[in-house]
């Protein structure tokens, strides 16, 4: 086991360093950083110290299991904290503001909190100033992202070369997750969905027509083995979308999203929205973008 002692000095400079990006659960990342942390997601790997990266101009990458004796205005603190060293097939990264706020900002961090369990899964923040040493200018300038467009999410995917632009106009934790889970194939959970029958319907709307029968089955099975009658309810909503996928072809997703759509745009009731919502949410689970 190896311990490092960082002075006072150094760890105030490090916080310093990383306080202008406040998106909770988010992972700061500037110049230096930046090309460091995005080719981890190419398969190498990423040194992280309570969810911030260990690189800044300065410090060197620590190839330590814990961090410990950490002396913070001569008081010492005692962590014994294990550092996680993280291969990540996808990152998800936000050009805004040096100081960002509101709705939106609010939502990126919504969903930083929903992947924070993920290990799979980076969710990045770049903070751009277009004042003073213009911080990150160049970096957004690379994927040619002007501040009238903030806040811009890039997904970058292992393998695939260039990355991906959440471009909904509905800037919401539930269409962000939706883009990284159908660009990615990474699993975040909608509100409604079982995690189980999402991958299930994954398989099933990428497979032939004999595969899909054998899915189907498989649907079935699990929904018997399914506990609770909340959960056997949504499950029973996958098995029935499968039943009228193979009886009316793939057409019956988005003849059905629409209709469910519009009948979350009429005049209804918050209950039966917030259920027309999870049935959405399932439906949109049988989307999935070929990678």
């Amino acid at each position: 086991m190896f311990y490092v002692a960082l002075s006072c000095l150094t760890i105030l400079a490090y916080f310093g360093y990383t306080e202008a990006v406040n998106c909770k659960g988010c992972v700061p990342l500037d110049l230096y950083t930046f090309d460091k942390a995005l080719r981890r997601v190419s398969g190498g790997e990423v040194v992280m110290w309570w969810g911030k990266l260990l690189w800044r101009p300065g410090l060197e990458r620590f190839k330590v299991q814990y961090l410990a004796e950490i002396i913070i205005e001569g008081i010492l603190l005692t962590h014994k904290k294990k550092m996680v060293i993280s291969k990540f097939k996808a990152a998800a990264v936000k050009f805004d503001v040096a100081y960002p706020y509101g709705q939106k900002h609010e939502e990126y961090g919504k969903l930083a909190e929903a992947a924070s369990n993920i290990p799979d899964l980076l969710i990045g923040e770049v903070g751009v100033k277009d004042y003073g040493e213009k911080e990150n200018a160049e970096l957004a300038a690379r994927y040619g992202i002007k501040k009238d467009d903030f806040p811009v999410v890039k997904l970058f995917v292992s393998g695939v070369k260039e990355p991906f632009t959440f471009s909904d106009t509905d800037f919401t934790q539930t269409n962000l997750k939706k883009f990284v889970r159908s660009k990615s194939g990474i699993h975040i959970g909608l509100p409604g969905c079982l995690e189980t029958f999402d991958k299930l319907s994954v398989r099933f709307v990428s497979g032939n027509q004999e595969q899909r029968k054998s899915i189907l089955k498989e649907a079935e099975a699990q929904w018997d083995k399914t506990n609770g009658s909340t959960d056997q309810n949504v499950a029973e909503v996958y098995v029935k979308t499968m039943r009228k996928i193979l009886d009316k072809g793939a057409a019956f997703i988005e003849t059905e999203l629409k209709r469910v759509q519009n009948l979350i745009g009429g005049k209804v009731s918050k209950d039966k929205k917030d259920e027309l919502q999870r049935r959405l949410n399932i439906l949109q689970s049988f989307q999935h973008d070929e990678l």
